[in-house]
């Protein structure tokens, strides 16, 4: 850890890291954390989210059923970063028509092995559904504010594990 730089820092730090990165189920969702840092030096930045301002495809005319079988409470296991950790829990709750919210709580960890103080965020997301894609899975967009993007969600057979893919990157979610 950098000379003046607290503990507490690089877990707020970390915090900031996932909800850069993985804040549209993101949130934190679906690229690896960042190299933690917390200041002093260099561009410690997490990279910028991509967007889209507007879904390409003609929203499917069933997405309250599709995206029926993605409520529920959803984590990810623990993501080690160094000496530190996280872990992505996400509330996805019931649709209204084509469009459910959700709600992704960050956590990061002192410690590895999601261990030692904590700090949780909260971030509220909107999910609209776009249409079925390859293999059983659905695309949706995903809002965050002012912020729009694409992902591919698919459901295991046994409904116990959530993947979401975002441009190739992928994050899997257990059932809770």
């Amino acid at each position: 850890m950098p000379a003046g730089v607290s503990q507490k820092l690089n877990v707020d730090y970390l915090i900031n890291t996932i909800l850069m990165k993985k804040k549209l189920i993101l949130i934190a969702l679906t690229t690896v954390l960042s190299a933690c840092g917390g200041g002093g030096g260099g561009n410690d930045a997490p990279a910028a989210t991509p967007t889209v301002d507007a879904p390409s495809t003609t929203v499917a005319p069933n997405g309250g059923i599709n995206l029926q079988k993605y409520v529920g409470s959803w984590t990810t296991g623990c993501i080690a970063e160094g000496l530190q950790s996280g872990r992505i829990n996400l509330q996805v709750n019931a649709p209204n028509g084509m469009t459910s919210t959700a709600t992704v709580n960050p956590t990061g960890y002192e410690f590895a092995a999601c261990a030692g103080r904590s700090v949780t965020n909260s971030l509220p997301v909107t999910i609209n559904y776009i249409g079925p894609a390859q293999g059983g899975a659905d695309t949706v967009e995903l809002v965050e504010g002012s912020e729009k993007t694409l992902v591919t969600l698919y459901l295991s057979a046994d409904g116990k594990t959530l993947s979401v893919n975002d441009e190739g990157e992928v994050t899997d979610f257990i059932k809770q």
